[in-house]
Protein backbone atom coordinates (compact mmCIF):
# COMPACT_ATOMS: atom_id res chain seq x y z
CA UNK A 1 0.00 0.00 0.00
CA UNK A 2 2.76 2.63 0.81
CA UNK A 3 4.43 1.92 -2.54
CA UNK A 4 1.55 2.18 -4.66
CA UNK A 5 0.65 5.64 -2.64
CA UNK A 6 4.26 6.16 -2.99
CA UNK A 7 4.35 5.87 -6.66
CA UNK A 8 1.01 7.76 -7.16
CA UNK A 9 2.32 10.85 -5.55
CA UNK A 10 5.27 10.60 -7.34
CA UNK A 11 3.48 10.63 -10.84
CA UNK A 12 0.49 12.58 -9.53
CA UNK A 13 1.04 14.78 -6.88
CA UNK A 14 -0.26 14.84 -3.13
CA UNK A 15 -3.70 13.33 -2.86
CA UNK A 16 -6.58 15.83 -1.29
CA UNK A 17 -8.44 12.86 -0.13
CA UNK A 18 -8.21 8.95 -0.12
CA UNK A 19 -11.03 6.48 0.12
CA UNK A 20 -9.64 2.64 1.64
CA UNK A 21 -11.08 -0.41 1.01
CA UNK A 22 -9.94 -3.64 2.70
CA UNK A 23 -10.16 -6.68 -0.16
CA UNK A 24 -13.14 -9.22 1.38
CA UNK A 25 -10.32 -11.76 0.38
CA UNK A 26 -8.11 -10.93 3.84
CA UNK A 27 -11.34 -11.31 5.42
CA UNK A 28 -11.35 -15.14 4.51
CA UNK A 29 -9.45 -18.05 6.33
CA UNK A 30 -7.60 -20.60 3.79
CA UNK A 31 -10.83 -22.88 3.40
CA UNK A 32 -12.76 -20.21 2.66
CA UNK A 33 -10.65 -18.69 -0.05
CA UNK A 34 -10.47 -22.52 -1.30
CA UNK A 35 -14.28 -22.91 -1.48
CA UNK A 36 -14.85 -19.54 -3.19
CA UNK A 37 -12.35 -20.83 -5.42
CA UNK A 38 -14.05 -23.79 -6.57
CA UNK A 39 -17.74 -21.63 -6.30
CA UNK A 40 -15.64 -19.61 -8.98
CA UNK A 41 -14.80 -22.60 -11.16
CA UNK A 42 -18.16 -23.97 -10.99
CA UNK A 43 -20.26 -20.55 -11.26
CA UNK A 44 -17.70 -20.45 -14.65
CA UNK A 45 -18.69 -23.58 -16.13
CA UNK A 46 -22.10 -23.05 -15.33
CA UNK A 47 -22.16 -20.05 -16.99
CA UNK A 48 -20.38 -21.50 -20.33
CA UNK A 49 -23.20 -23.80 -20.83
CA UNK A 50 -25.81 -21.46 -20.28
CA UNK A 51 -23.97 -19.52 -23.30
CA UNK A 52 -24.71 -22.34 -25.32
CA UNK A 53 -28.36 -22.81 -24.22
CA UNK A 54 -28.71 -18.60 -25.15
CA UNK A 55 -27.05 -19.45 -28.69
CA UNK A 56 -29.16 -22.50 -29.69
CA UNK A 57 -32.35 -22.02 -28.36
CA UNK A 58 -32.15 -18.31 -28.05
CA UNK A 59 -30.49 -16.91 -31.09
CA UNK A 60 -28.41 -14.95 -28.83
CA UNK A 61 -24.61 -14.35 -31.03
CA UNK A 62 -22.75 -12.72 -28.36
CA UNK A 63 -23.86 -13.39 -25.25
CA UNK A 64 -23.25 -10.80 -21.72
CA UNK A 65 -22.68 -11.37 -18.63
CA UNK A 66 -26.43 -9.81 -18.39
CA UNK A 67 -28.01 -12.14 -20.68
CA UNK A 68 -26.85 -14.95 -18.31
CA UNK A 69 -28.32 -13.12 -15.62
CA UNK A 70 -31.63 -12.72 -17.26
CA UNK A 71 -31.70 -16.24 -17.99
CA UNK A 72 -30.89 -17.39 -14.53
CA UNK A 73 -33.88 -15.19 -13.17
CA UNK A 74 -36.18 -16.48 -15.69
CA UNK A 75 -35.18 -20.28 -14.89
CA UNK A 76 -35.54 -18.98 -11.29
CA UNK A 77 -39.48 -18.45 -12.33
CA UNK A 78 -39.84 -22.02 -13.81
CA UNK A 79 -41.75 -22.69 -10.58
CA UNK A 80 -44.32 -20.17 -10.90
CA UNK A 81 -45.27 -21.09 -14.67
CA UNK A 82 -42.60 -18.33 -15.87
CA UNK A 83 -44.76 -15.70 -14.30
CA UNK A 84 -43.22 -12.60 -12.54
CA UNK A 85 -43.05 -12.53 -8.66
CA UNK A 86 -45.36 -9.16 -8.35
CA UNK A 87 -47.71 -9.11 -11.24
CA UNK A 88 -47.83 -12.53 -12.19
CA UNK A 89 -47.15 -11.45 -15.23
CA UNK A 90 -46.41 -14.81 -17.71
CA UNK A 91 -42.76 -14.10 -19.47
CA UNK A 92 -42.66 -16.37 -22.79
CA UNK A 93 -38.85 -17.42 -24.36
CA UNK A 94 -39.73 -14.72 -27.46
CA UNK A 95 -40.17 -12.04 -24.75
CA UNK A 96 -37.81 -12.61 -22.36
CA UNK A 97 -34.66 -10.41 -24.03
CA UNK A 98 -37.45 -7.68 -25.00
CA UNK A 99 -37.55 -4.05 -23.59
CA UNK A 100 -40.78 -5.39 -22.35
CA UNK A 101 -39.25 -6.57 -19.15
CA UNK A 102 -36.68 -5.70 -16.56
CA UNK A 103 -34.02 -6.73 -14.64
CA UNK A 104 -36.00 -5.37 -11.33
CA UNK A 105 -33.64 -4.80 -7.62
CA UNK A 106 -36.20 -5.90 -5.16
CA UNK A 107 -34.96 -3.34 -2.89
CA UNK A 108 -33.85 -0.23 -4.91
CA UNK A 109 -30.47 -0.15 -5.14
CA UNK A 110 -30.58 3.93 -3.62
CA UNK A 111 -31.95 2.24 -0.63
CA UNK A 112 -29.57 -0.49 -0.08
CA UNK A 113 -26.12 -0.87 -2.03
CA UNK A 114 -26.93 -4.49 -3.65
CA UNK A 115 -26.24 -5.18 -7.09
CA UNK A 116 -26.17 -8.87 -6.16
CA UNK A 117 -28.15 -11.85 -7.37
CA UNK A 118 -30.48 -12.21 -4.96
CA UNK A 119 -31.59 -8.23 -4.45
CA UNK A 120 -32.78 -9.52 -8.91
CA UNK A 121 -35.74 -10.45 -10.12
CA UNK A 122 -37.57 -10.03 -13.44
CA UNK A 123 -40.71 -7.82 -13.69
CA UNK A 124 -42.89 -5.91 -16.54
CA UNK A 125 -41.06 -2.31 -17.33
CA UNK A 126 -43.96 -0.50 -16.72
CA UNK A 127 -44.42 -2.60 -13.05
CA UNK A 128 -40.52 -1.82 -12.72
CA UNK A 129 -41.35 2.05 -13.43
CA UNK A 130 -44.05 2.30 -10.97
CA UNK A 131 -42.34 0.67 -8.07
CA UNK A 132 -39.46 3.36 -8.05
CA UNK A 133 -38.11 3.55 -4.69
CA UNK A 134 -40.30 0.93 -3.38
CA UNK A 135 -39.43 -2.10 -1.52
CA UNK A 136 -41.25 -5.55 -2.79
CA UNK A 137 -43.10 -6.13 -0.21
CA UNK A 138 -44.36 -2.47 0.58
CA UNK A 139 -45.08 -1.68 -3.22
CA UNK A 140 -46.90 -5.03 -3.85
CA UNK A 141 -49.21 -4.07 -0.65
CA UNK A 142 -49.74 -0.35 -2.17
CA UNK A 143 -50.48 -1.78 -5.57
CA UNK A 144 -52.44 -4.81 -5.11
CA UNK A 145 -53.89 -4.39 -1.75
CA UNK A 146 -53.52 -6.85 0.84
CA UNK A 147 -55.26 -9.75 -1.08
CA UNK A 148 -52.20 -9.65 -3.56
CA UNK A 149 -49.85 -9.38 -0.45
CA UNK A 150 -50.96 -12.34 0.80
CA UNK A 151 -50.86 -14.10 -2.39
CA UNK A 152 -46.89 -12.68 -2.80
CA UNK A 153 -46.01 -14.22 0.19
CA UNK A 154 -47.89 -17.64 -0.32
CA UNK A 155 -46.33 -17.97 -3.71
CA UNK A 156 -42.94 -16.65 -2.54
CA UNK A 157 -43.11 -18.81 0.28
CA UNK A 158 -43.67 -21.67 -1.60
CA UNK A 159 -40.83 -21.32 -3.61
CA UNK A 160 -38.35 -20.84 -0.73
CA UNK A 161 -39.98 -24.44 0.63
CA UNK A 162 -39.05 -26.01 -2.75
CA UNK A 163 -35.40 -24.80 -2.62
CA UNK A 164 -36.50 -22.38 -5.59
CA UNK A 165 -35.21 -18.97 -3.70
CA UNK A 166 -32.56 -18.32 -1.28
CA UNK A 167 -32.97 -17.49 1.98
CA UNK A 168 -31.32 -14.08 1.39
CA UNK A 169 -33.52 -13.83 -1.73
CA UNK A 170 -36.73 -14.75 -0.01
CA UNK A 171 -35.95 -11.93 3.08
CA UNK A 172 -35.22 -9.37 0.75
CA UNK A 173 -38.62 -10.19 -0.62
CA UNK A 174 -40.22 -9.55 2.15
CA UNK A 175 -38.08 -6.59 4.03
CA UNK A 176 -40.68 -3.57 4.77
CA UNK A 177 -38.65 -0.21 3.58
CA UNK A 178 -38.81 0.43 7.57
CA UNK A 179 -36.88 -2.74 8.16
CA UNK A 180 -33.99 -1.71 5.59
CA UNK A 181 -30.63 -1.34 7.87
CA UNK A 182 -29.77 2.02 7.62
CA UNK A 183 -26.20 1.42 9.37
CA UNK A 184 -25.41 -1.50 7.23
CA UNK A 185 -21.82 0.20 5.74
CA UNK A 186 -20.99 1.50 10.01
CA UNK A 187 -21.82 -2.21 10.73
CA UNK A 188 -19.28 -3.27 8.32
CA UNK A 189 -16.65 -1.21 9.23
CA UNK A 190 -17.23 -2.15 12.31
CA UNK A 191 -16.39 -5.91 11.60
CA UNK A 192 -13.14 -4.62 9.63
CA UNK A 193 -9.88 -6.15 10.76
CA UNK A 194 -7.22 -4.66 12.59
CA UNK A 195 -5.37 -4.29 8.94
CA UNK A 196 -7.34 -1.60 7.55
CA UNK A 197 -7.42 0.28 10.69
CA UNK A 198 -3.72 0.38 10.70
CA UNK A 199 -3.83 1.52 7.20
CA UNK A 200 -6.09 4.11 7.57
CA UNK A 201 -3.39 5.41 10.67
CA UNK A 202 -1.13 5.51 8.19
CA UNK A 203 -2.79 7.66 5.38
CA UNK A 204 -4.03 9.69 8.00
CA UNK A 205 -0.26 10.63 8.61
CA UNK A 206 -0.13 11.89 4.67
CA UNK A 207 -3.62 13.65 3.97
CA UNK A 208 -6.45 14.48 6.71
CA UNK A 209 -9.40 12.94 4.62
CA UNK A 210 -9.36 9.38 4.63
CA UNK A 211 -12.63 7.57 4.50
CA UNK A 212 -13.08 3.97 4.63
CA UNK A 213 -15.87 2.45 2.14
CA UNK A 214 -17.39 -1.41 2.03
CA UNK A 215 -16.61 -3.57 -1.56
CA UNK A 216 -20.20 -2.63 -3.01
CA UNK A 217 -19.24 0.59 -3.43
CA UNK A 218 -15.99 0.12 -4.75
CA UNK A 219 -17.40 -2.40 -7.44
CA UNK A 220 -19.85 0.41 -8.54
CA UNK A 221 -17.44 2.49 -9.39
CA UNK A 222 -14.86 0.53 -11.02
CA UNK A 223 -17.49 -0.75 -13.13
CA UNK A 224 -18.96 3.12 -14.02
CA UNK A 225 -15.38 4.19 -14.74
CA UNK A 226 -14.34 1.39 -16.78
CA UNK A 227 -11.65 0.57 -14.46
CA UNK A 228 -13.17 -3.31 -15.08
CA UNK A 229 -11.52 -2.97 -18.42
CA UNK A 230 -8.28 -1.96 -17.28
CA UNK A 231 -7.98 -4.38 -14.78
CA UNK A 232 -8.78 -7.21 -17.10
CA UNK A 233 -6.30 -5.93 -19.50
CA UNK A 234 -3.19 -6.22 -16.71
CA UNK A 235 -4.52 -9.70 -15.53
CA UNK A 236 -4.46 -10.81 -19.30
CA UNK A 237 -1.61 -12.82 -19.52
CA UNK A 238 -1.98 -14.70 -16.13
CA UNK A 239 -5.40 -15.51 -17.37
CA UNK A 240 -4.39 -16.50 -21.27
CA UNK A 241 -1.31 -18.74 -19.54
CA UNK A 242 -4.25 -20.78 -17.94
CA UNK A 243 -6.25 -21.18 -20.72
CA UNK A 244 -9.06 -19.09 -19.45
CA UNK A 245 -9.25 -16.30 -22.45
CA UNK A 246 -11.31 -16.02 -26.00
CA UNK A 247 -11.48 -13.44 -28.58
CA UNK A 248 -15.22 -12.82 -29.21
CA UNK A 249 -17.43 -10.78 -31.46
CA UNK A 250 -19.79 -8.28 -30.14
CA UNK A 251 -23.08 -7.58 -31.46
CA UNK A 252 -21.43 -4.25 -32.99
CA UNK A 253 -19.24 -6.51 -34.74
CA UNK A 254 -16.14 -5.48 -32.76
CA UNK A 255 -13.54 -8.01 -31.68
CA UNK A 256 -12.76 -7.85 -27.91
CA UNK A 257 -10.64 -10.19 -25.84
CA UNK A 258 -13.01 -11.66 -22.36
CA UNK A 259 -11.84 -13.24 -19.19
CA UNK A 260 -13.93 -17.08 -19.37
CA UNK A 261 -14.23 -16.93 -15.74
CA UNK A 262 -15.85 -13.61 -15.71
CA UNK A 263 -13.53 -12.46 -12.90
CA UNK A 264 -11.73 -9.21 -12.69
CA UNK A 265 -9.06 -9.90 -10.09
CA UNK A 266 -7.39 -6.87 -7.78
CA UNK A 267 -4.28 -7.61 -6.36
CA UNK A 268 -5.19 -9.11 -2.08
CA UNK A 269 -4.50 -5.50 -0.25
CA UNK A 270 -6.00 -2.50 0.10
CA UNK A 271 -7.60 -0.88 -2.54
CA UNK A 272 -6.93 2.75 -2.33
CA UNK A 273 -9.12 5.39 -4.58
CA UNK A 274 -7.09 8.90 -4.46
CA UNK A 275 -8.91 12.14 -4.90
Amino acid sequence: MINVVNASIEAYGKPDEIRIELARELKKSAKEREDATAAISKTTAEHEAYRAILRKEFGLTNVSRNDIIRYKLYKELEFTGYKTLYSGTYISQEKLFSKEFDIEHIIPQSRLFDDSFSNKTLELRSINIEKGNDTAIDFVLKKYNEDGQTAFLVRIGEMYKAGKLSKTKYNKLKMKGEDIPSDFINRDLRDTQYIAKKAKNILEELVKEVVSTTGSVTDRLREDWQLIDVMQELNWDKYDKQGLTEVIQNRDGHRIKRNKTGQNETTIGTMLWMH
